[in-house]
């Protein structure tokens, strides 16, 4: 079972504190919102995937801080894509792909 959360981003700065502990979690920022991240993983890891989006100066700001204890948190830019819409990529890259063959 997975657990959304929706947190609002109407103040400057919003603190975020993930706990994996023998388990794992996504977290999932909008674009457009600086994300500042720092972790601690024991026995397990962390994978934070933000990409080089340059956000603006005075937009809001996420703090996340991670903590995984034989376990694993994903932090990752934007919303996750559909079964169909993952198809459509996949086959995009792929077509992509062969083009550059």
């Amino acid at each position: 079972p997975y657990t959304t959360l929706f947190r609002s981003l109407a103040d400057p700065v919003t603190q975020l504190t993930v706990y994996s502990i023998m388990g794992g979690a996504e977290v999932r920022v909008p674009h457009g919102v600086e994300v500042q991240v720092s972790n601690l993983a024991i026995m397990g890891g962390n994978d934070v995937k933000l990409g080089d989006e340059v956000t603006p100066a005075s937009g809001p700001i996420i703090h996340v801080r991670l903590v995984s204890i034989m376990g694993g948190t994903a932090v990752k830019r934007g919303r996750k894509l559909s079964k169909r819409e993952r198809r459509e990529q996949e086959l995009r890259e792929a077509q992509q792909r062969r083009l550059e063959s």
